[in-house]
């Protein structure tokens, strides 16, 4: 069950992030959208390493697996959402 529970909060958070990524790339120039699109398969990357890195055996390793995916996916978020702050009218 709490899996389940993490697993539907990632899909909120994965949607915000494709929300916000989506954001980024109306607000920024061209040249800005080239890093930032490079900037995202990086990040992507790293966190489908980093969160494969935990065993597949056990529930608890499962559930620390789909934790890792929620934390990093709603701190990109984040970080995106930040981005069209930061940009939003200022190219």
């Amino acid at each position: 069950g709490m899996i389940q529970c993490v697993n539907a909060e990632f899909a909120i958070q994965d949607k915000i992030l494709n929300e916000n990524y989506k954001k980024a790339m109306d607000v920024l120039t061209e040249e800005n959208r080239k890093i930032l699109k490079d900037v995202q398969r990086k990040w992507i990357a790293y966190k489908e390493a980093k969160c494969a890195f935990y065993p597949k055996q056990g529930t608890i390793h499962r559930l620390d697996a789909a934790d890792c995916y929620l934390q990093m996916t709603k701190e990109r978020a984040t970080e995106l959402a930040d981005i069209v702050s930061e940009f939003e009218g200022n190219q």
